[in-house]
């Protein structure tokens, strides 16, 4: 789910990482947006309450060409040529500071009461999506004007062990639409072969990512195995609007 709690002009080159690792599943999110207002981006996390529902963000802010040192995974070779853990309720939500924006994890729908009413959703769009009745969400506080970010990431521990979760459905102008407009690389280590619609690196992650300089980004070295492959699926135009899962 790709949740704005205004109105925006429109978003794009939306580009999604995950990975499942002992329980807790990596998250990391790009896009382009244009917004003539400041807003919220909210992303809905499955997490697993029996083991707490522990969030926490990830700061790539040292890294923002982690997406595109992903896509040269994809590319044919040819010849010649800081991590912030989930903070203890209070009577509004802790503000932190993730690179270049401001985030807060919303334990439940019901505490989204607890936001600035700027970055809030309408409580009927609740209603109409009661599979997250029980999911915690990841608030970004993103500025007015036409932006492109670093990417955004964080980590949480997975009610689910056989699939790992993309957040896609759109909300994009306040209401839950059954089709939408897709143009999302989805890019995921850790499902063996995949599905015809996965298409597999030509290049190993450990020939093209700067682990060198991610070591001053240790959650990075988390976020991505050096030994996996890596694995993408692109969607573009009229989808169905609906979060996408992938087995392992």
């Amino acid at each position: 789910m790709c949740v704005f709690s205004a109105k925006i002009r429109s978003v794009s080159s939306t580009n999604i990482f995950a990975r499942l690792f002992n329980g807790e599943q990596y998250l990391a999110y790009e896009m382009k947006l244009s917004s003539p207002q400041d807003v919220a981006m909210i992303l809905p996390l499955p997490v697993d309450h029996t083991k707490g529902a522990k969030v926490s963000f990830i700061d790539l802010s040292g890294y923002p060409n982690f997406f595109a040192d992903l896509e040269e995974c994809f590319e044919e070779l040819m010849l010649g040529s800081a991590a912030a853990s989930m903070a203890v309720p209070s009577a509004s939500l802790a503000v932190i500071k993730v690179g270049s924006f401001d985030a807060s994890i919303v334990p439940s729908i019901a505490d989204f009461s607890r936001l600035d009413q700027r970055f809030r959703l309408p409580s009927e769009i609740w209603q109409d999506l009661p599979d997250y009745r029980d999911y915690a969400f990841a608030v970004f506080k993103l500025r007015a004007g036409e932006i492109r970010i670093h990417p955004m990431a964080l980590k949480f521990t997975s009610r689910f062990t056989d699939k790992i979760f993309f957040p896609t459905l759109h909300i994009h102008d306040g209401k839950v639409d059954a089709q939408a407009e897709f143009d999302h690389q989805l890019v995921v280590q850790g499902i063996g072969e995949g599905s015809e619609q996965w298409k597999k690196a030509f290049r190993p992650v450990a020939d093209v990512m700067d682990f060198a300089h991610a070591l001053q980004v240790a959650q990075l070295r988390d976020i991505l195995d050096r030994e996996q492959e890596l694995f993408r699926y692109t969607i573009r135009g009229q989808q169905t609007n609906q979060d996408t899962f992938v087995s392992i």
